[in-house]
């Protein structure tokens, strides 16, 4: 059970799939609501008598791999002049996220918290405490992910994983700032790297 707050409301979560109906009534006198529901859940919460609906403030953007990778066309002209900019000033690489490259990872975390203009914002502290538990639980969630480290120093990373098998969720992509086109980069080029039978990023 995953539980928290959002707009003042409590909430809960079911990362493992419904219990049976009494339990269900019991969570939801306890929380004001339910997050996350699969289709499949929301029908059959549907048909208990309660009301299910749409969050379109938290849905996922869907991507085509190859033409995040690619970044040609109109489309993605002001991206890939950002990524051409980054190009022609740094030097980078890239690296898998390993156990031993989490300890960087964190640290570009941090400087991102410190960084950023919304600092103390309810919405960034919650998207930080998310972050940082995916880099600490990465190898028991099975998460995977990019480092890359601009002029020798950590600067950016991409964290996510597999769904199904022609999808990769990627749950954070955070950096440091002051680096022109750096995310813009991150973003194509771990679309670039994962395999190709991934078509939906």
């Amino acid at each position: 059970l995953i539980t928290g707050m959002d707009r003042g409301k409590t909430f809960f979560m079911l990362p493992l799939g419904l219990p049976e109906k009494d339990a269900i009534a019991r969570l939801f006198q306890e929380f004001s609501f339910m997050k996350a529901a699969t289709g499949a859940q929301a029908e059959f919460l549907r048909a208990a008598g309660y009301t299910a609906r749409e969050d379109r403030d938290n849905f996922d953007y869907l991507y085509s791999r190859q033409e995040l990778a690619r970044l040609s066309g109109r489309k993605f002209h002001k991206k890939k002049n950002l990524v051409n900019a980054f190009f022609g000033q740094y030097g980078c690489e890239g690296m898998p996220l390993t156990d031993d490259r989490i300890k960087d990872a964190l640290w570009i975390l941090e400087e991102w918290r410190k960084e950023s203009p919304l600092k103390g914002f309810s919405q960034i502290q919650g998207d930080y405490t998310a972050a940082k538990e995916a880099l600490e639980m990465a190898y028991p969630l099975q998460l995977c992910g990019g480092i890359y480290y601009v002029d020798g120093k950590p600067a950016a990373y991409a964290l996510g994983e597999e769904l199904g098998t022609a999808t990769f969720a990627v749950h954070f992509e955070k950096g440091i700032s002051g680096v022109k086109g750096l995310m813009q980069f991150v973003n194509m080029s771990f679309a670039e790297i994962l395999p190709s039978s991934y078509k939906f990023v």
